[in-house]
């Protein structure tokens, strides 16, 4: 990273994900026909982990809630109680995308 330029803010879970009101961290993103996914773990109001995902024309926003709900989230498909941690995105030559996610208990 020789050569960056500050952005500021992009994105913001008050701004961005409504849904979410603390604890987002490592967020990924990813470029995919055209747009840019922002994939972001984050606390659901109410207190179980959750994992975003949002949706940008260019990789400084404006970011926007592509589902305007978790991805992922504890309770739902993970056991409730632990922590939702976001892994990288992996796409194949095939261009089919996977998300791992893996939960500390």
């Amino acid at each position: 990273m020789a050569n960056w330029q500050d952005h500021g803010v992009i994105a913001s879970i008050a701004t961005t994900f409504p849904w979410a009101d603390l604890n987002a961290w490592a967020g990924q993103i990813i470029a995919r026909n055209n747009k840019f996914y922002m994939y972001l773990p984050m606390r659901r109001r109410g207190g179980n982990m959750a994992i975003g995902v949002a949706v940008a024309n260019s990789i400084t926003g404006p970011w926007k809630d592509a589902l305007g709900k978790p991805l992922l989230e504890n309770g739902r498909i993970l056991q409730s109680g632990s922590t939702t941690m976001a892994k990288p995105i992996f796409t194949l030559p095939t261009r089919d995308s996977f998300m791992l996610s893996s939960t500390l208990i």
